[in-house]
């Protein structure tokens, strides 16, 4: 009997304790107390850092940031850009492409805020815009079973501050019982930015997302994908579809979406920099998913955006065959070439116009 009290004492004391550092991490992350970053921006971040374009301080430099979804992190080779640049302008530059995986128009406002208080700046800032992120969902359920943005399902706690989160929340992009997700259990929600603090070897280990190892030094991630047979492609169009069918069969689109992009544009001019709004280039599969009515909203948005803030909007969804692409909408490496070489002319148009 006495062993039993005894066992049981020390399972309620553990039980106790293991709560007690729950809530001690639930107050240090909520209360800012202990800063959890975001594991891609700050993993991208440090890549940043180190790269020439942070370290280079000429004034005379023209700088090319490109920030956006994995369609641009694998599609834009930011320095076969700089290299044609660097050769026409006969002057320094210095580019670097931000692409983070999941990055919507909500998280390409918060990654431009957080690279303004890092005072980042640029000439010419590529600001992908990848219409799924912009539609309303079609029944496209959080995990909790709110009807919520699109992008919602990648705006997890752990890559939110507390002063995002409370943002996010009074706008109605993430419900508050999402955003107490990792109160009920901090340290399996939060444990890549927690492992990012004790031990950033596993953090890297155990994130199955990270990039880093395959990031160049101006932030581009080189396709994997060369020669692929016509059932490797179509492997890759199916999982596609899984993740954007869904929401491709919507006829409208998101506005709150259209003003989270329209916040950027107007910080990135605020802070002296020209947007340059991009749609990347989509295979034919990927195109026809979605629905005419939403097509052509899309464009007259992107136009009247374009317009309201005097910045072009390229739309390069159809300049590539479906041959350079590996799911219908990530290019391949021979496709990343191709669809950096057309861009880097327009990207040159805009750097002479401001140094008239």
């Amino acid at each position: 009997m006495t062993r039993t009290r005894t066992a049981g004492r020390c399972l309620l004391w553990g039980m106790l304790s293991f709560a007690a550092v729950q809530l001690g991490l639930v107050a240090m992350i909520r209360g800012d107390w202990l800063i959890v970053e975001d594991p891609p921006f700050a993993r991208k971040l440090g890549i940043f850092r180190a790269s020439g374009y942070a370290k280079d301080r000429d004034p005379q430099t023209r700088r090319i940031l490109g920030i956006g979804t994995s369609r641009l992190l694998i599609g834009w080779n930011a320095a076969q850009t700089e290299s044609r640049l660097r050769s026409e302008l006969g002057q320094p530059v210095r580019t670097f492409n931000f692409g983070i995986p999941a990055a919507g128009p909500v998280m390409q406002n918060l990654i431009t805020r957080r690279l303004l208080r890092q005072d980042v700046r640029a000439d010419v800032v590529i600001l992908e815009v990848m219409m799924p992120f912009y539609l309303a969902p079609v029944q496209v359920m959080d995990r909790f079973g709110r009807n919520g943005a699109f992008e919602s399902a990648w705006l997890l706690p752990h890559r939110l501050s507390a002063e995002e989160t409370r943002e996010l929340e009074q706008r109605g992009i993430i419900s508050h019982r999402a955003s107490q997700l990792g109160q009920g259990m901090p340290t399996y929600d939060y444990r890549t930015p927690l492992l990012g603090y004790l031990a950033p070897a596993m953090q890297t280990a155990c994130d199955p997302t990270d990039m880093t190892p395959y990031t160049d030094a101006h932030g581009w991630v080189r396709s994997v994908f060369r020669d692929l047979t016509p059932q490797q492609y179509q492997h890759g169009v199916r999982n596609a579809q899984k993740m954007y069918g869904e929401v491709c069969r919507s006829r409208e689109l998101d506005d709150r979406m259209l003003v989270f992009l329209d916040e950027t544009l107007a910080r990135l001019q605020a802070a002296g920099m020209k947007p340059m709004l991009v749609a990347m280039p989509e295979g034919r599969d990927f195109r026809s998913w979605y629905q005419p009515d939403a097509l052509t909203e899309f464009a007259q948005k992107m136009q009247q955006l374009s317009q309201t803030h005097s910045v072009s909007f390229v739309d390069a969804r159809e300049w590539l065959p479906d041959a350079m692409f590996s799911d219908s909408h990530h290019l391949t490496e021979a496709g990343a070439d191709a669809f950096s070489q057309r861009l880097t002319p327009m990207i040159r148009t805009l750097l002479a116009e401001m140094h008239r």
